[in-house]
Formats: structure tokens, sequence, C-alpha cells
């Protein structure tokens, strides 16, 4: 499964609040509970029924994204599971909640930069494992 995940939309698309939008509006996302995150920066959290925040979604409009060194603009999405002990929940993760999600943003547009960088690929016993012996 993607444990995170860093990828951007070209700012012509005008994605942005698209994607804020289905986040929060078809999977439950809620704003982040950090101050002055809001506009250009956010940040969403995926809670579980304890309202327990699983994954979260920093969000940037209009970045000046200096990762491909091509001069454009990118509204950028970084995914990623809370992977450490307090959070982590066996039977949660191998339901992987954030993989409906991702995919439904991914699809937005065949024009994103995807990186190397900043995305994880891991079982939920590589997850476990990594967590458990740290």
């Amino acid at each position: 499964m993607i444990a995170g995940k860093l990828f951007g939309f070209p700012v012509e698309e005008e994605l942005f609040e698209t994607v804020i939008d289905i986040l929060k509006n078809e999977y439950g996302l809620v704003d982040g509970k950090f101050e002055s995150l809001t506009g250009d920066f956010r940040v969403l959290v995926w809670e579980d029924e304890n309202k327990i925040g699983r994954y979260r979604v920093h969000c940037y409009r209009n970045y000046d994204w200096t990762i491909p060194q091509d001069g454009k603009r990118r509204d950028v999405f970084n995914f990623h599971y809370w992977l450490n002990e307090s959070k982590f929940d066996r039977e949660l993760f191998s339901k992987n909640p954030m993989g409906e999600s991702l995919q439904r943003i991914l699809g937005l547009s065949e024009n994103r930069y995807d990186t190397n960088h900043m995305f994880l690929e891991l079982t939920v016993d590589e997850i476990e494992k990594g967590i458990l012996d740290a």
C-alpha cells in the first residue's frame, strides 16, 4: 500500500479547490487543528470513528516547486499516514483508508508531476515491523 506520496498538478488546471472539496465532502477529511493553515496552505486530516487522525494531506496552492526545476508552478499535495506506535492500528491500516481517496485525486490529471522521493510504499507487515522495531 502507498503510505506516503508527494505530487503536483499544473496550476493552470485549477484543481486545488476541487481536491479540497473532494477530500472534505466525499471522504470526510477535516481541517487540521493548526493555526493559520487556510487559503494557499491547508492541512486536512482523516479521523477514524474515535476521532484519531490516521492520515493527513498537506495542500499547497500555486507552489513554486523547485524539485522539477522547470520553472512551472504547481498545486502540490502530500498524502501520508501517521506512522508511529501510538497511531498504529493493524486492522485499520490493513483496510488502507487513504487508498481510495489518493487514487481518486491522482486520477484528476494526467499532467501531474510525481516524485521519486517522498514516495513510500510498504506492506502493513513492514509498517508494523518498522514502528515496533524503532
